[in-house]
């Protein structure tokens, strides 16, 4: 297995940076099928092949995957989508 680990710094508020990472979860669950459920400032998610949770920190963004096997070799561009996503819709 293997885990994707990416964390930005955040200068919104929490509530706002919460709002924004609930936006590209929900596109996230239209386009990819994924199932999740907010706990606090943790959303935790999966389907088929990887399992995940993004956690929404003071000052920091915090999205954490584990990828099963089939997914592995996606590991480069899912980070990189990731950086991208995160540039766009908390900057």
């Amino acid at each position: 297995m293997s885990k994707v680990d990416v964390r930005e710094p955040c200068h919104l508020p929490q509530a706002e940076a919460r709002q924004r990472i609930d936006k590209i979860v929900s596109n996230m669950h239209e386009q990819f099928g994924t199932q999740g459920e907010w706990s606090g400032d943790c959303y935790r998610f999966s389907r088929s092949g990887l399992n995940g949770r993004v956690t929404v920190d003071p000052d920091s963004v915090r999205i954490e995957i584990e990828l099963g096997l089939l997914m592995t070799p996606l590991k480069p561009m899912i980070e990189q989508e990731i950086r991208r996503k995160f540039k766009q819709h908390l900057s």
